[in-house]
């Protein structure tokens, strides 16, 4: 059984901050979007950050900033693991009813080693922390065999599938929301 070990959840100069294990998920602030889709590369980001999903995320993001959807903890994150950004993961929509869907992406340079496994179990853990979450879902394009085994293996359960998309989720709090077909 997988047991969390997060290390610290803080807020550093207004963004949300969370670590464990060699992983640290870092908030991006409205006013980072511009400076990591067009701005210099940084020691600190994988030879292949930002890629496309980057991109999209960042987009998103920049939509619901000017739409006033955006709140602070429940945009954007920056995935970095020993030191070096390796991808993104993002609240989609701010919670309804305690149920938020997440996405989430790691460059090339980082998959098939079980990374997004092991951070998406901290990004779940970080998330049962969160008064407002209960439930987190996830959707995944039905032909994306490794998403879907990332997702399952992280405790994610799968509730439907079709040739469109095969939707997860993971119940933060055992005694809400566990019924319910999230």
């Amino acid at each position: 059984m997988w047991r969390s070990v997060l290390t610290s959840s803080t807020t550093e100069s207004g963004r949300v901050v969370f670590a464990s294990g060699g992983f640290a998920c870092t908030e991006i602030r409205p006013v980072d979007i511009e400076a990591i889709l067009v701005g210099p590369r940084q020691p600190d980001w994988a030879p292949d950050y930002p890629g496309a999903g980057a991109a999209i995320c960042l987009q998103t993001m920049r939509v619901a900033v000017d739409n006033g959807l955006w709140a602070p903890g429940r945009g954007a994150f920056q995935i970095r693991h020993e030191g070096t950004v390796i991808g993104e993961f993002s609240f989609h929509t701010r919670p309804f009813d305690g149920v938020v869907e997440i996405g989430y992406g790691l460059r090339p340079s980082a998959r098939g080693r079980g990374l997004m496994v092991r951070c998406l179990r901290e990004i779940v853990a970080w998330s049962a922390r969160q008064p407002d979450l209960r439930v987190l879902t996830a959707t995944t394009d039905p032909d994306n065999v490794a998403s879907r085994r990332t997702l399952a293996r992280a405790g994610f359960e799968l509730v439907h599938a079709d040739d469109v998309g095969c939707r997860y989720r993971c119940v933060l709090r055992p005694d809400i929301g566990a019924d319910d077909n999230d």
